[in-house]
């Protein structure tokens, strides 16, 4: 069976924003899955997602309309952020720079990573990334 040309160049840009020295945030809260009944339906429609690790903590609420979705994203400890939305879809980029939390409006549906730079206040850098989820 042959995989579409398509389909695998959406898999392989689905990993082209991530370096190796960028660290990778695992999703260690989601209110979607906290949230459901036990018809297994979502009794809102609101969001919030907690990623981290040992170094750093992103809180992003999500608040559905349409056909536009609002992220806020914040950090902890505090740094001057540069967050970039990520889609398997390399068409489908968005770039906000800010102190937080920045806020991003999206109309991307589906499977979503954030790439996350981090600016302290000496001026040093590093970068994150989220695990993928799907909005």
């Amino acid at each position: 069976m042959s995989v579409p040309e398509e389909v695998r160049a959406a898999a392989l840009a689905a990993f082209s924003h991530r370096s190796a020295s960028t660290r990778v945030l695992p999703l260690l809260w989601d209110s979607f899955l906290a949230d459901r009944d036990l018809h297994g339906a979502s009794r809102r429609e609101d969001r919030t997602l907690r990623f981290g690790d040992d170094r750093t903590s992103l809180r992003v609420e999500v608040a559905y309309g349409a056909p536009v979705a609002t992220l806020l994203v914040d950090v902890r400890p505090t740094a001057h952020l540069t967050v970039e939305l990520v889609t398997p879809r390399p068409e489908v980029r968005l770039t906000v720079s800010s102190a937080p939390p920045v806020e991003l409006f999206i109309t991307a549906r589906g499977p979503v990573s954030l790439l996350v730079t981090l600016v302290d206040g000496g001026g040093s850098s590093s970068s994150c990334s989220t695990s993928w989820v799907v909005l």
